[in-house]
């Protein structure tokens, strides 16, 4: 079965894990996590970008979900 792949920053990912790079830091390892929940549990799922991703601990990134890019 082909995955689905997201077509907007907007749209949420399936699974809740990036869709066209790595889940893992490429620095530390742990599960990257939304920028946005990172930065504000409570911001409100309309708010967010699914495409930016954040290492919990290392917090010194924001990594892009996007079709051949890390950065």
């Amino acid at each position: 079965m082909e995955k689905i792949r997201p077509r907007s920053p907007a749209e949420p990912r399936p699974e809740k894990k990036p869709s066209f790079i790595s889940p893992q830091c490429p620095r530390c390892g742990a599960d990257l996590a939304l920028a946005d929940r990172v930065e504000r549990m409570e911001r409100a799922d309309d708010e967010i970008w699914h495409d930016e991703w954040m290492c919990p601990v290392c917090r010194d990134r924001i990594y892009l979900d996007v079709p051949g890019g890390l950065s």
